[in-house]
């Protein structure tokens, strides 16, 4: 009779068990010379649920083995890596050679004062080739 009442408590032990087995993954983020990179984003692809590196480029995450890690950091490219049966993942992030649009906007912004230059200059040309214009006309 004992064997009948183990046996359901060691069933529902292990199905807990195997239906969420979480693991704890750590590792590094660093670029491509080697250097930690501080703050990268480590997040869970699907869901809401992420971390960010500390200042030595290092990170620990809980996650299932069945889920995806995606690393990013700015100014650079987005890595997928998979969990598998890993529980240390290291990943170098690529610098992203490509302006970013803050990048583009920003440079964009910078060319204002000059455009606004030029616009003063061009009426002040317009300006005066109209009055010599006048006064070609008046001397005729």
């Amino acid at each position: 009779m004992k064997q009948i009442i183990y046996l359901p408590a060691l069933m529902l032990i292990s199905l807990t068990a195997f239906s969420n087995p979480n693991v704890v993954i750590t590792g590094m983020v660093s670029d491509e010379k080697g250097n930690p990179i501080p703050l990268a984003t480590v997040i869970i692809k699907g869901e809401n649920k992420g971390t960010l590196a500390d200042s030595a480029g290092k990170f620990s995450i809980t996650t299932k083995p069945n889920n995806v890690l995606i690393f990013y950091s700015a100014n650079t490219m987005v890595k997928e890596v998979a969990v598998g049966t890993n529980k240390v993942i290291n990943v170098t992030l690529l610098v992203n050679k490509q302006k970013t649009a803050v990048e583009v906007i920003a440079s964009s912004l910078s060319q204002i004062p000059k455009v606004e230059a030029m616009k003063k200059k061009l009426k002040k040309v317009t300006s005066f080739l109209k009055q010599a214009g006048q006064l070609l006309e008046a001397s005729k």
